[in-house]
């Protein structure tokens, strides 16, 4: 199972004791990327300095249990 499955898997399962490493901010392949659990939102933004603020980049919901990612 690749290593972000596995990171949700455990999640959901309750037994993901390090989703720190997960979730949040970290640096990326290409960049950095965000990621929240959300189960009830419809929209997420990333916002900060680095754009004035604008709800220009939005998070895509990467699965049906409510986790959001945007990699910026």
């Amino acid at each position: 199972m690749e290593r972000e499955n596995l990171a949700e898997y455990l999640f959901f399962e309750g037994t993901n004791y390090t989703a720190y490493e997960y979730f949040g901010v970290h640096r990326g392949a290409s960049g950095v990327v965000f990621r929240v659990w959300a189960p009830s939102a419809e929209r997420i933004f990333v916002t900060g300095d680095f754009n004035a603020w604008q709800d220009s980049d939005p998070m895509i919901r990467i699965n049906d249990g409510g986790i959001w990612e945007a990699e910026l």
